[in-house]
Parts: structure tokens; sequence; C-alpha cells
């Protein structure tokens, strides 16, 4: 029987997951062959080329004529941006992959970060040309569907999947062909279903009716645990699904198809006869009996990182019983792999592929696998560098520690969870506080660097108590970097969730929790975000507000909603996850983040810096010089203003936008066509500019989106030269509002830019005695002579400090001691690097 085992998109790429050469291992040793293909990363692969970037243009032109009031606001303003961004993502979207996948492009922060934003970009462009899907380098949600079974099956052969597309393009070539007799896939995660659902679809309509098709997987466990004794409609396209432990079970169903025997033989198994759905026994698998996973016929070259992560297990289900965690129920008892068969498979992956980086993907490394683990790493002499997942425990000293680093442990991951004792024992972890700190700073002080898992929200919890893990976690990685110089520590944070099977959830009572959903057989996200109302604490939307808030995304959201702007900062995120924190840490050798190199950093060249200093304001008498669009700037027609919220009666506009920096600045079509003309004749169009038309142009002036050359203009200067130049005036930048967020909480927000700077009430002060245009700028000294004379508690150097960290941000703006014509009809821009 030829057989093929398929991972369906919506994982990492970091490295492969483990389940299919786990299985291809197992089935070797039986003298089973099969083949195993990661789809996820071809998917990937796939979609972050040149041709399928470009591709996407007809679809998303077609959707922007459709208007923000039919998208929208902030769907209209993702797919704007996607607009904008498509030519040079397109050119540019397959080196950032090379450099994500280079060590020594990795490692300059300049490169690694402009390769996630081009990546990410590539993903908001594809995601955009498609209804409601939406695409991550963690996932893909195809909210188009909804996550019901009347919705998916019908999406599974829709053009408006993307999947499908990826499937004619890509996966058909990869997965027909063969005369494969059972085709089987391992969902851990629900973002995997779609995805899984509609490869089987395209692969029905390409193989024989006798090819077994077959499901499996953690997410799956769960999910056919609702499922009742009539079939599910699932069962149209997937024939039988395997639940806990695979290998055993499929050995026996291949076997068992081989030779035409009867599927209830076979354990862990869930299928269809007839009108009814069937269920066999449960049985488990020595874990000791489990050979090393074979990751022959994966793609190792083409994960999204410089050197490939293998994962590898030591355990099987968890010893503990959190009342938020729903592994006791998707997984049987908690076994323990001898630490000699793991150090063995250890040596033999890295003799097989050469590769020295793992993750041990246990629910929790206990600390006698620890201790035993990382004994026979050292006595061996492996080469290694590892991460994984643990428990605060008093036996983790500074000897432990010592050991687990000189093994090749760079980081481990903890359930923190909160830093309240009661909420700590209302879940049910086991934990006491008077570990967890002296814990952490054994690790730290070896080498090693912590993540910890925290949400906030669980049924009981007050908001000070969350408060208080929020302020335990920031302090943690404080310490991480400041005392012990080490930069990879990390966090995580999310609201809580209840999930059907979890304790909270079969016990509601116990936790005073009311169960709002009603749970049915195929409403996927309900399985996983049940709702809810609890009797004390924190609702769940209060937990997801202080999750915004903890993230400092209230305040973006809030104030950009205040000024009717969209948060475009939303539509991408960047930032270093503990997985990344791993492999700058493996490949540095240093706990210090590697820094951007000479020359490269983002918006910089050569011919940048032989310009120098040159002005870029609008002086008068400047609409006699040429009108020149900035460095890489490009300029695109849109129906509505998308940078505004419920822009839609407003009309059409023209976007400036500058792709190295993200800056965007939309004017309207009149007053673009004004400036399209001034561009193309190289002279103000007759009749001079309106004041609508000066402003507009002014705001692209101080974003350097377009540029007057010529001299006699008031330049801005550098931060570098505060307090050098005693003629030198400070003024707010025109594009900056300061704002008030809360009763002592302050923002300075720039309505270009959309970047924020969180200020105290003091420093808030400071910035309202500046001011702005029509009050004009004042000299520096003098300002701060007068801030000294209304509040003498503060000093010259500490004024000082907080105007040059404003100005280094861009709030403030530095001017130099030069005559202005007319004053009242002068703007002041920054100059280009």
């Amino acid at each position: 029987m030829k057989a093929l085992l398929i991972f369906p998109p919506g994982w990492m790429q970091f490295g492969p997951y483990l389940a299919l050469p786990l299985l291809k291992g197992y089935l070797a040793k039986q003298g089973i062959s099969v083949d195993i293909r990661d789809m996820n990363i071809e998917f990937y692969d796939w979609l972050l080329t040149e041709q399928v970037v470009a591709s996407m243009a007809p679809r998303l032109q077609a959707r922007e004529r459709r208007g923000q009031a039919a998208l929208g606001s902030k769907s209209y303003a993702r797919l704007c941006k996607a607009l904008l961004e498509i030519d040079e993502v397109a050119t540019s979207v397959e080196a950032a992959k090379e450099a994500l996948k280079t060590p020594a492009r990795y490692l300059d922060t300049g490169v690694r970060e402009r390769a996630k934003k081009t990546i990410g970009a590539a993903l908001n462009i594809v995601e955009s040309g498609y209804d409601r899907q939406r695409l991550t380098l963690n996932q893909i949600h195809f909210g188009s569907c909804g996550m019901a079974p009347d919705k998916i099956l019908p999406f599974t052969s829709s053009d408006e999947n993307v999947i499908k597309r990826f499937y004619e393009e890509r996966g058909r070539a990869l997965l027909c062909g063969e005369g494969y007799d059972f085709i089987g896939f391992s969902l851990p995660a629900w973002e995997q279903l779609v995805p899984a659902l509609t490869l089987a679809r395209c692969l029905r309509g390409e193989t024989g009716p006798d090819v077994h098709f077959c499901m499996g997987g953690n997410y799956v466990t769960r999910l056919v645990g609702a499922w009742g004794s009539v079939p599910h409609p699932y069962t149209s396209l997937i024939d039988s699904f395997s639940v806990y432990e695979g290998e055993e079970s499929l050995r026996q169903l291949l076997d068992t198809l081989a030779t035409g025997g009867a599927l209830g033989s076979v354990s862990n198994l869930v299928y269809r006869e007839g009108k009814r759905l069937f269920r066999t026994e449960i049985g488990t698998v020595d874990v000791n009996a489990v050979p090393a996973p074979e990751f022959e016929g994966l793609p190792l070259d083409r994960y999204l990182a410089p050197e490939p992560i293998l994962p590898l297990f030591t355990s099987r289900s968890c010893p503990y019983k959190c009342s938020f965690c729903t592994i006791p129920y998707a997984s049987s008892e908690f076994r323990q792999r001898s630490a000699e068969r793991v150090a063995e498979d250890l040596a033999t992956l890295v003799a097989r592929h050469g590769v020295r980086l793992f993750t041990f993907v246990d629910e929790t490394l206990t600390v006698p696998s620890l201790e035993g683990i990382s004994r026979e790493i050292v006595e061996r002499g492996l080469d290694i560098r590892w991460y994984g997942e643990t428990r605060f425990h008093p036996r983790i000293d500074r000897r432990l520690a010592a050991q687990l680093f000189r093994s090749g442990c760079l980081k481990l991951q903890f359930g923190l969870e909160s830093y309240s004792q009661r909420v700590l024992n209302l879940m049910k972890k086991g934990t006491r506080l008077e570990h967890i700190l002296p814990n952490i700073e054994h690790c730290l002080s070896e080498g090693i660097a912590i993540h910890l898992f925290t949400f906030v929200g669980f049924p009981g919890e007050t908001a000070a108590e969350a408060r208080s893990t929020h302020e335990f976690s920031n302090y943690v990685l404080k310490i991480s970097a400041e005392t012990y110089g080490n930069d990879f520590s990390s966090l995580g944070l999310g609201p809580f969730g209840l999930e059907v099977y979890s304790d909270v959830y079969q016990h509601p009572e116990r936790y005073g929790v009311e169960i709002l959903s009603t749970f049915t057989d195929g409403d996927v996200e309900e399985m996983f975000e049940v709702r809810y109302r609890v009797s004390s604490g924190l609702s769940h939307e209060e937990a997801e507000s202080l999750v915004a808030e903890f993230e400092d995304r209230l305040a973006f959201e809030d104030v950009c909603a205040e000024l009717g702007l969209i948060w475009l900062g939303a539509l991408a995120g960047s930032g270093t996850n503990e997985d990344e924190a791993f492999l700058l840490y493996s490949l540095t050798g240093q706990a210090r983040m590697p820094r951007a190199t000479e020359g490269v950093v983002e918006g910089a060249s050569a011919e940048d810096a032989a310009e120098g200093m040159a002005p870029v304001g609008l002086a008068h008498g400047a609409h006699r010089r040429p009108l020149r669009l900035g460095r890489g700037v490009t300029v695109r027609r849109f129906s509505d203003d998308f940078m505004r919220l419920d822009a839609g009666s407003g009309g059409p506009v023209l976007a400036f936008y500058d792709h190295a920096r993200g800056t965007v600045v939309n004017v309207p079509e009149g007053v673009g066509q004004v400036l399209e003309r001034w561009l193309a004749d190289g002279a103000v169009p007759a009749g001079g500019l309106g004041e609508a038309t000066r402003a507009h142009l002014e705001r692209l002036l101080r974003q350097r989106l377009v540029t007057v050359p010529g001299d006699g203009v008031r330049a801005v200067l550098p931060a570098a030269q505060l307090g050098r130049d005693g003629l030198a005036r400070v003024m707010l930048n025109p594009d900056v509002a300061l704002m008030r967020t809360s009763a002592r909480a302050f923002v300075l927000f720039n309505r270009e830019t959309q970047e924020m700077t969180a200020v105290n009430p003091v420093v808030a002060w400071m910035v309202s005695l500046l001011g702005g245009e029509p009050r004009g700028p004042s000299p520096v000294e003098a300002f701060i002579q007068g801030v000294l004379a209304q509040e003498p508690r503060l000093s010259h150097a500490s004024v000082l400090a907080a105007l040059r960290s404003l100005l280094e941000g861009g709030m403030l703006l530095l001017l130099a001691h030069e005559s202005e014509p007319e004053p009242s009809r002068v703007r002041y821009a920054e100059l280009s690097p």
C-alpha cells in the first residue's frame, strides 16, 4: 500500500513539525514506507514569490473600486496599503525570503527587520485580494466562510480560497501522480482545518474512489470528541479520524486497509459506516520504543530560518492538571522517555542532517528530565543548542542551571500565567510564588534566557492582580537585559480563553463561571473561545482591554480614533518572538542582540549622505523652483481617503507613499492634480497656490515625500546639535498632537507617521509651553530658563535631556537661526538623512 502523509498550511515556518517525521520513523521500524510532505512550508514558499505577489494587482484594483463604504474602514485601509506596496514588494519578496535563511544577513538587524517587513507586506497583499482571509507567518484564518461545516465545505471549492489556488499552481504537482492508496493529514491547530479539507477535496477529484483519506492530530482529537453517533459532514471528504496517539493506530490502519480487514480492529479510530459513526478502543505506545524521527523528504533548506530547528519529544501528556488546560483530555497518561534514548536520538539527528538546533516540544520538561538529558548531552559531548518549556520548581537551582547551559540550553519557557498566589491556586498550577524569582535568577545568572507565558482574565482574577503580573514580567525582562546582560528573554501575553474540555468548562460552578455558548459539532471557534460570564473579577472584554493596554495597542487605537484616523500599525507587526530570540542567541553565541551594521540602516544610502543637509522646507518664492518627488516615493489614486475613519463620502485622493519608511500622506484629488502639474512642468501652475494646496504641500515636505531644491530656507538640525548652537530654536512638530489618554497619561502623536511617544505629566506640561505655530519656535536656552522659572524643582540637565529625547523621536523640531522672509508663510520640514 502506497501512503502519503501531509502537514497542511497554517503553522510556523522556523522548522518542521514533529508529527510526520515521528510517524515515518515509527512505520519504517515496522517495515512500512510512507512519503511525507510539509505543505505548510510549500504554501509559504509558493506565496512569497514575485509571480504570486504581482499577480494580485488585478484583484486588488477590482476590490478597491468598491470603495471604503462597501469594504469597511480597516479592510479598505489594508487594501490600499497593499496597492501602494505591491510593485516594490513583488520585486523584493524573494530576496527577503533568502535573507531570513542566510546566517550573515539574518544576523544584521537592519536586513532582518526589512526582510520581515517585506514578507509581512507580501502576506497583506495576498490576503487583501481575498474576502476576509487573514494570513500571518503563524496562522491562516478564513473569516470569509465562518467556522461551521455548512459554510466550510462549500468554501473548499471556492475560487476565493487561496489554498485552492495554491493546490492548482503547486500542490497538484507535489501530491499527485504517485498513485497513493492512502492519504493522511496531521492537524495540531484549528487554523489548519480549512486548508486540510481544501486539499482533501482537491485530491478527491484527482484520485480514485478507493483511496482512503484519514485525518489526525491534537486538534482532531478535540474536534471529534464532540461528535455524536451520527456521521459528521466532514466524513463526506474524510474516511477516518485518528485520535490521541497515532503511531500504532496508523500502523494498524495501513495493515488493515492492505489486507481488507475491518476498521473496528484498529485502535484510536473514529470512522463512518453507513449512517453511524463508530469509535474504537484507545491504545498507547511505549514511548521508549519510538525510534528517532525521520525528516527525510522534508525540505529543510526552505524553512524561514538560517538554520532549521528540529523538534524532539522527551515525554507524552502532562503530569499536572491545570484547570484552564485541555491537554489531559487530548492525551493519555503521562509517560517519560529515558534520558539515554533522548540523547541517542539527538546524536542520530546530528549525524543524519548536520543540524545543531533543537526544540523539545513536551508540554513540560520535568526536573528529572532536565537533569538527566542535560547530563547525557554533556557526557556525550554533543555540540547542540536547544530550548523547551518547563515549570517553576524548588529543584531548579544554580547548579542545575549551569549544567543545562553546558548542555546547550539557551532558553527556557516557563508557564508563569499569574504572579498572584491566590490566582495560581485557582488555576491549580501547583506553583509557589517563592520559587519563581529564584528560578529565573538562577537561569539568567548562568546565561539561560527566559520566556514567560502569561494571560489575563482567569475567572476571579482582578485588574490589580493582572497588573501585578505584568509589572513582574516587565521586571524580569529588565533584569535580564540590565543586570544579567541577556537581551533574549521574552514575554507571551494574551487574554484568557475558555476552551471546551478544560476543568473550568467541565465544572464552571467551581470557578464562578456561567457558560453562554451552546457548542455544536462544527463550531470550531466556539470550541476554543467559549463565551462565558464571571461572577467576580475581570470579564473577557475587560481582560482584552487590559492586554491591549499592556501591549500599548489601546493608546494607539484610541488616539487614532479620536483624530478620526485608521491606525495603520494594526495592519502589520514585527518584534522578536521566542523562536527568533533563540535563533539569534544560537547564531551569535552572545547574549546581546546583534546591531545593524554600518551602511544598511533603513532609508540610508551613499547618495543621501552626499546630499548632506540640503533643506526641504517651503519658503517664500519656492513656487518658482521645481518640485520633485522624494527618493523612492510613489503616487497612486484611490477612491477614498483610507487614512481616515468613515471617509467614504470625502471623494478620491492621491496617496504619496515612501516604501522604505512606510510613510503615507493622502491629499484631495484636486490638490494632487495641481501638484502633479508642478511635478511635470517644473514650475507652479498658473494662478499660484491656494491656502489648501499650500497646506497639503507642506505636509508632504515635512515627510520628505516631495522636495523643493534650493537654499535660503530655514533648516531643521539633528538632535545632536542641541546645546551646541546657542542660537537654535525649538518647536513642536506641526504634525504632532499632544493628547491625554488617562488622568496622568499623555502621548505625543504624529498624525502622518502614526508614531507615538508616551510622556509623563511634567513633560506634557513642558511641551504645552512650546505650543506650535502660529506661536512659533522658542530659543532653546530661553525656553529652558522659562521652564526652570516656573518649576524650580527641575534641573537644566533634566529639561535638556527631555528635549533631546523628543527631538530624537521627531516630536519636536530644532531649527537653525536664519532669516525667514515671511514667517507666517513658512513651515519646517526634517532633512533627508
